[in-house]
This record gives C-alpha cells, structure tokens and sequence, in this order.
C-alpha cells in the first residue's frame, strides 16, 4: 500500500468515527445483547466514578435480584484494609449479605451471596458505594422458578424458549449490520484508499513445498492497516492494543508420542480459546516423521467453533485468527548413556529427514567407532541388527567432546547434528527414541489455552466480529474510547466470559 498522505482528522473520522464509533460499536451491543439472553453471567454497574474492583475483577455468586439484593438489584459496597469487602441491601451496611478479607466474600445471614471481589489496589477505602447487579437473563431463571408452585418447570421452560428466540433475532441483527459494514467498505474504503475493496478481510492458506504453513491476509482492513503504517504526513497511525498470551501446550498422559511446543506469541485478533490438537497421522499409518495434527477452538464466551488441519510436526504453522506461529519439535529420549559421556546433552541435537522407512518404528540405534587416526565415528541404524544396509547416518572423524554432522547413508535422506561425549568408548551403543505419534486407538492429542492479558476496545471489537486487527501502539493515534461511547454494556464489570 503507498503512503496516502491523509491529515490526522481523515484518519479519526474514518478509523474513529465511522468504523468504531459507528460501526464496531453496534455490533458489540448487539453481541453482548445477544450474550445477555444466552450466558450466565453476573455483572455489576458502578454509580458513580469510584474505583471499586483490582484487575482480577468482580465474581458474584448464588445472587437473588430482591432477595439478596434491593429491589432493583442494588447493593452497597464498603472495603477497607482491616474488614476486607462488605456487601448490604441498603446504605450505612443495613442488611449484609456478604463479606470477606481480601475479598474472598462469604454470605452473610443465609443470604447465599458469595464470589469473589478483588479490592482496588492502594489499600483504597470505601463507603456505601452503590452498585447494582447485572444478571444474564438465564441465570435468573433458577431463582425464579425454583420447584415450589406445581407449573414450575412448564413456566422456566416457556420463558427460557422466549429467550433463545430473542437471541436468534439479535444474531440476525448482528449479521445484517456486518452485511452493512462489507458495503461501507466497499463505498467508503475504495474511495479512502483509491483501490477497489472486494472483502473486508479474509486470509489465505498458503504451504509451501517444505510443508510450512503460513497466512496472507487480503481485504479492506489488510489495506488499511498498510496504510496505517505508511503514513508520513499524520504520521504512522494505530489503536489501542490488544494482548493475547498462549499458555504452554498441555500433551496427554497416554500419549504414546512426545514432542514440546515452541512458546509463542498470538497476534492481537486471536481468540480467547482452548484449542484441542488431535492426531490425524501418524506412524502407524508409515507417516512417522510426517505426523499431523487436526485442531478445534471453542472460543470463550461464543458459540463459534474453528476448526483446521494439516499441523505438521517440525514445520511452522500459523493457524486462522493469528493463531500461531506454532512449531511442534521433536523430544527425543536417549537410551545406553544416561549421563551423556558418550554423546551430547539432548538439547544439543538436531535431525531432520526422519521417517517411518528410515527409522525402527521412531527408533535409531546409535553405535560409537573409534577410527584408526584416534578420532570417532558414530553411525546410526534403522534396525537393531546394525547390518550395513539398514544404515542411515554416519559422521566421521569426530574429536572428544566436539560436534559433528551425521550424513545420509544409504539414500536414507536423514541427517543429525549432535556433539560426542567427553568420554567415547569403542563399539558403545544404545539408541535413539524419537517418539512418533500415533493417531490408531485413541489418537495422541495436546491443548493450548489462549487467555487476554490486556484489550483496548477497538482491536477487542475487531478480533471478536472480523477476526482482524490493525496496527496498535501504547500510544494510540486513534481514541479507544471512541468504541465505547454510548454503549451501556462497556460499563459493565465482573465476569465477562
């Protein structure tokens, strides 16, 4: 994209105004409408501007609209350092519900009221600061129809079919304005940036004869963002960011194959998920060395679910959404030098080429050779029986101590890069578990928990509705609360899962 030369006002107006002002705006009343007819959630409204709540937030429980709160759902909050959290029906602590130190609430009186309340951070002091509680519709109706009149269970379900129907209509709102959205890119976006707008954002799965896998994205928004970052007369422009962490890969116990996850970053329109890896293929399928995985996402908080395949071990891959880059490695295990005298530390070792046809079903069977010069040979073997046609690596030449490269043999099309032990010893041997997966009986599987560690508004919208994000910086060029003005629900704190 070239540099548009745009003033800071055409950029506020469309990025701002138009886009999340406007439109992200809508769409994020509607998806929290749409949430309130269909989750669970308890929620609190501030009145007033005192800070109530630290950065774990509000997370109320067992709450009774008229029972264990006013009338209109009100409760009265008082914190201080030496009596923790107080909650009361009526100002001056009249009528206490529930309390805790810390914030760890307890009821009060039978109330059935408790949660958790993380105080505001600086030992803040607090007193009868009204606030009013936010149930989902769903989670109200237990308390409402609970067993004790004879139509009960006819009534919940009457008015809980009510709800879906409501939230079905909100959904088709919601899409309608995305329809709208696609049409005001194409009017407003060609004419912003002198290019005709087809999509407002899509990606593209490209492999490359490697077996890599990455992702190009295309689009309105893809535009956009390029020119974002060309800018030079308003300068580079950007939004308030968004920063999603992913959690260590969790493999299963019965796995029969084994490998690490490389840490990484999520980009800023990646999801709050699990993700769930399954093998599609593996060794027992002669695909060792070539085993995939197949994935799906449960998105947090959402009904959506993504799905996708052809994650390959040792190659990267970036998954839809900005999920990735992944790169799933090997973690072989060594057996006959348990304290690596013979050959290296495990950490030092690299392999590629590695197949069921090269390999004893993941297996290598290393031997060490000490040559007539004093130096070493190590060879490793796809078979037990070391015989010269099974073969597959072998590196000469090799000092104490010292790194070496393995070559092919016998057109194996496998090769290592590992070092000597300090102490080789002649015809040692032992070997090599590279652990294939394996996706026969119950498939070998992992997880990755995706979870925000911090959200600006507009980047929020972007990710949940598009799955796209623009260019963002701690010093944003494009208000973010421009997304949350007028908006209700933004006012809202506690649990928003």
């Amino acid at each position: 994209m070239t540099d548009l030369k745009k003033p800071q006002a055409a950029w506020i107006r469309l990025v701002g105004h138009e886009l999340a002002a406007s439109y992200l705006a809508v769409l994020g009343e509607l998806r929290e409408l749409e949430c309130r007819y269909t989750q669970e959630r308890t929620r609190v409204l501030v009145l007033g501007d005192a800070v109530v709540a630290g950065p774990k937030g509000i997370r109320l429980q067992g709450v009774e609209l008229g029972r264990n709160t006013a009338a209109d759902g009100s409760l009265w909050v008082s914190i201080d350092a030496q009596r923790g959290v107080r909650l009361a029906t009526a100002p001056g602590l009249q009528g206490q519900v529930a309390k805790g130190p810390q914030g760890q609430l307890q009821p009060v009186g039978g109330s059935g009221l408790s949660g958790g309340w993380d105080p505001p951070p600086g030992n803040a002091v607090l007193q009868d600061v009204r606030v009013v509680v936010v149930p989902d519709w769903v989670a109200r109706v237990d308390g409402v129809w609970d067993g004790s009149e004879p139509q009960d269970r006819e009534a919940r379900r009457v008015f809980l079919d009510a709800l879906a129907f409501a939230a079905e209509r909100l959904r088709e709102a919601r899409f309608t304005v995305l329809d709208a959205l696609r049409e005001w890119a194409q009017l407003r976006g060609s004419e912003f940036l002198g290019i005709a707008v087809a999509d407002l954002a899509r990606e593209q799965v490209v492999r490359d004869p490697s077996g890599s896998v990455s992702r190009s994205r295309q689009g309105f928004l893809a535009d956009v963002a390029a020119a974002m970052h060309a800018e030079s007369n308003a300068g580079p422009q950007s939004v308030a960011p968004r920063t999603i962490v992913a959690a260590a890969a969790a493999f299963a116990a019965g796995n029969r194959g084994r490998a690490r996850l490389r840490p990484f970053q999520p980009g800023p329109a990646c999801p709050v998920a699990r993700w769930s890896f399954r093998c599609t293929q593996g060794a027992e399928q002669g695909q060792g060395g070539l085993e995939e995985f197949a994935c799906v996402a449960r998105l947090r908080g959402s009904e959506e679910t993504l799905r996708f395949e052809g994650v390959r071990i040792g190659f990267p891959f970036v998954g839809p959404r900005d999920f990735g880059p992944l790169l799933l490695e090997r973690d072989p295990s060594k057996k006959g030098d348990p304290q690596d005298q013979l050959l290296g530390d495990l950490a030092g070792l690299t392999l590629g080429g590695e197949r069921s046809t090269n390999t004893d079903g993941g297996v290598l069977h290393w031997q060490l050779l000490k040559e007539p010069a004093g130096t070493w040979a190590v060879e490793f073997y796809m078979s037990l029986a070391l015989g010269s046609g099974d073969l597959v690596a072998r590196a000469e030449g090799v000092q104490p101590g010292a790194p070496f490269r393995a070559s092919e043999r016998n057109v194996s099309g496998l090769w290592l890069v590992w070092a000597l032990g300090a102490q080789p010893r002649h015809k040692a041997s032992g070997h090599l578990d590279l652990h294939f997966f394996r996706a026969d009986g119950t498939p070998d599987t992992f997880t990755v928990e995706t979870s925000l560690q911090s959200e600006g508004r507009i980047q929020s919208l972007l990710a949940s509705e598009i799955g796209a994000a623009l260019p963002s910086s701690p010093t944003p060029t494009i208000p973010d609360d421009l997304a949350r003005a007028g908006v209700l629900s933004s006012f809202l704190i506690g649990d928003s899962a």
